[in-house]
Formats: C-alpha cells, structure tokens, sequence
C-alpha cells in the first residue's frame, strides 16, 4: 500500500526566519502555540520591544539578546548581524534539526539599532502548526511562549512598545476582546535636533 502522504509544512508566512524585514505571523498555530509582532489578532499579537538605553546599534542588541537566552536555559541557533535576526530554542533535543524538534519553543528576535530603537519578536511552538488540533488560549500569561518571552525581556530590562488597541464595537463594551485587533505601532523613539527621546513619556526638550 501507499504511504500516507506528510502532512503540509505551515505556509511561509508563518515560517522561522526574517524575511524583507519582517518576522513570520501564526497561521495554522493554536493560540496557545504562537505569539508575533507581525500576527495583529488576538490571542497571537506580541507587542515589540524597545531597547535598553545602553543599546544603540544591532550588534548591541544581539549581544543583550544572545545573553539573556543562555541566562534562561535557551540555545541559539543563528545571530545574524546583518540582518539583524537571533533565533534561538528552548527544550530542543542536542543534535536534532528544528523540524526534529516538535515540542520545543523557538524565539526569534528581529532587532535594527542603527534605524530604530525597536525589536520585534516572534515565539512558536515546533510541531504544533502541522495539524496536531489543540485548546486554543486566550488568557494573558497562559502560553509557555509567552511567559518565555516575557523572562527573556525582564532578563532584559526592556519594555514593550505601546501599541493602540481597536476595540471591536458593542462587544463586551470597553472589555478587551477575542475580536479586538490592534493599530499602528507609535514611534518608540523621537530625534529632536539630534537629541534622542528613550520613551513616548519623555520631555521634550
């Protein structure tokens, strides 16, 4: 008899990996499996971050970033300067391949010092996206990607970038929602006159 067919791999656009400048999103993921950037529907949506005030180029960024995933038990598998990309893996098996890996979380850092004070992240479980059916999660906190995530920018000293929300109208009121999405990034640095602005809430001067 015919062997089953394998199962699809996810689509690009939710791929591991920087491309044109951009993180992948969370098709085809559960949601307790994935958090981006780049995925504005909540429950996946992950606010960027803005970097520490001691960091002012990519290789800087990098280095923080490479630093507090070995501090909380991360391997990292590429820290390309160039781009600006570190990819790193949590509970990954030692000589496996990522596609070996299911069930290892896999945090990607997409940080440009030179052009911006920002890093936008991406967190996803392996395996998960190629059919596997699972309990979506839409409680803040609940996802292991998440609260990675979050370890990792406490680690840190860096804060997430404000990010307006849109509130779906008539739905639960001013609660926050499953059919809220979310609006532009604002500005997290402001130049004035060649003065640097480390937050939204500075003076400006």
């Amino acid at each position: 008899p015919r062997a089953a067919p394998a199962a699809p791999p996810p689509s690009c656009s939710s791929c591991e990996g920087a491309v044109d400048g951009t993180l992948g999103r969370c098709e085809g993921f559960a949601g307790a499996a994935c958090r981006s950037t780049f995925d504005d529907r909540p429950p996946f949506f992950a606010a960027p971050w803005e970097f520490g005030r001691d960091v002012t180029s990519t290789s800087e960024a990098l280095a923080a970033l490479e630093k507090a995933v070995v501090a909380n038990g991360g391997v990292v598998e590429v820290n390309d300067v160039g781009v600006g990309y570190l990819r790193a893996s949590f509970g990954a098996r030692e000589g496996k391949t990522p596609s070996q890996n299911d069930g290892a979380v896999a945090l990607e850092f997409l940080a440009r010092g030179e052009d911006d004070a920002v890093c936008e992240v991406r967190g996803s479980v392996r395996g998960v996206s190629r059919g596997i059916v699972r309990v979506q999660s839409i409680v803040p906190g609940s996802s292991e990607v998440e609260k990675l995530l979050i370890r990792v920018r406490r680690y840190l000293g860096w804060a997430e970038v404000p990010v307006l929300r849109n509130r779906t109208p008539k739905v639960l009121g001013y609660f926050e929602t499953p059919f809220d999405d979310f609006g532009p990034v604002p500005p997290p640095t402001m130049d004035y006159a060649g003065m640097r602005a480390d937050a939204l809430s500075d003076d400006l001067q």
